[in-house]
């Protein structure tokens, strides 16, 4: 083997200084070459391979290496390491990214998958404004909804359930309209059911178990319709009930119950009827006839009598005693008429001081007129504290 020593070699001027031929090998010594003497490396490639650098571990004889390899590219590229002491992270090391910032021109469109979203990430504020009804939810603080849009598309038919309602949420204006003087009603099965409309004069009227009710017409005559009551706080010399007779009603019925003479024994209750005025309607107007029977523990009988040409109507022929309630009823008939007698019937029970006595008495007036109220009053003393006066009205048929 040949061996050449020299200082230095030095190409001939504008010539190429040329070591070995193709395939040949050419040995320096490891401690030959300093850093220092080495030149600034260039990798030629092909337009479609890349170059690359190959660093081998420290040692003469390594074989691990890292290979930096540079893309295929039709223009520079530009490698930029960290200007201080820092590491490349890599993907596959356990190494975190310090102090690095990644904005959206870094990360691929559609991306990130829900997987990498940890739970209750999103916040409202991130989620997509839009002024369309589709609007998606998104709690603006905890437990509410900030913008509440949701479209009647939106919900799937019948499927807000009555436990979804609060109660007395649903107004008069959230229901369906309905046909005027209809009532909600329920059926056998527990529907809602609308019941028809009556007409005037008619009562709603209960068709019993498993149907709904319905509007008729009421029975002919029977019913009573409470017009006014007046129970006597204390005590005084008459009752009245002013202009208590309409045309609504074609026959009324005054009650009274718990009635004695308040002051006095042996005095009668009697009543006037009254013009619209409140006047006593008197003159020998009265025309009664009655018949009455008597009991007490040794002796009993009937009897009749008449009030003819009276000023008043007799409810109790003979005197009442102090000592025992009276009670009774009377019956007047077409008290506005005017072009028929306004007649008159009834009955009473009461105590005369010796016997219990019942009375049927009936009458009309002298003359065809027409009357407005009606007075109760006594011939002398006052009518008792809680004594009770009731008027009513008779259906019409």
């Amino acid at each position: 083997m040949s061996k050449l020593e020299v200082d230095k070699i030095t190409p001939q001027s504008g010539t190429t200084l040329t070591i070995g031929d193709s395939g040949d090998t050419i040995v320096i010594d490891s401690t030959s070459v300093s850093g220092a003497k080495l030149a600034a490396p260039t990798l030629v490639g092909s337009a479609s391979s890349a170059g690359s650098i190959l660093f081998k571990e420290d040692t003469d004889n390594g074989t691990n290496a890292v290979t930096l390899i540079g893309p295929a590219a039709t223009a520079d590229v530009t490698l930029t390491l960290p200007a201080a002491t820092d590491t490349v992270v890599g993907r596959q090391t356990t190494d975190t990214l310090t102090n690095k910032t990644i904005n959206a021109s870094q990360l691929v469109d559609a991306s990130i998958a829900t997987g990498k979203l940890a739970d209750d990430a999103v916040t409202y504020a991130k989620m997509q404004d839009t002024s369309t009804a589709n609007r998606v939810l998104g709690a603006a603080s905890a437990g509410t909804i900030s913008e509440v849009q949701i479209a009647t598309d939106m919900i799937v038919d019948a499927n807000v359930t009555t436990a979804k309602i609060n109660d007395n949420a649903v107004t008069l204006a959230k229901m369906a309209s309905g046909t005027d003087g209809n009532i909600i009603s329920y059926d056998a099965s527990g529907n809602p059911v609308a019941v028809a409309t009556g007409n005037d004069g008619q009562v709603l009227t209960s068709a019993g178990a498993g149907a709904p009710p319905v509007f008729e017409t009421p029975a002919v005559g029977g019913s009573l319709v409470h017009i006014a009551t007046t129970t006597v706080s204390s005590d005084t010399g008459y009752v009245n009930f002013d202009n208590c007779f309409t045309t609504d009603y074609e026959v009324y019925r005054f009650h009274w119950s718990n009635f004695y003479n308040g002051s006095v024994d042996n005095q009668r209750l009697v009543s006037y009827f009254m013009d619209t005025n409140g006047n006593h309607l008197g003159g020998g107007q009265y025309e009664t006839v009655l018949s009455y029977a008597y009991a007490n523990s040794g002796a009993n009988g009937v009897g009749s009598d008449r009030d003819w040409s009276a000023n008043f109507v007799v409810h109790t022929h003979n005197n009442v005693s102090r000592g025992v309630a009276s009670s009774g009823f009377i019956d007047i008939s077409n008290p506005r008429d005017g072009s028929n007698r306004v007649t008159y019937n009834g009955q009473s029970f009461y105590h005369d001081g010796t016997y219990h006595k019942i009375q049927n008495y009936a009458g009309c007036l002298a003359n065809n007129v027409e009357i407005y109220g009606m007075n109760f009053t006594v011939t002398g003393g006052s009518i008792n504290a809680d004594s009770t006066f009731s008027v009513y009205g008779y259906k019409k048929t």
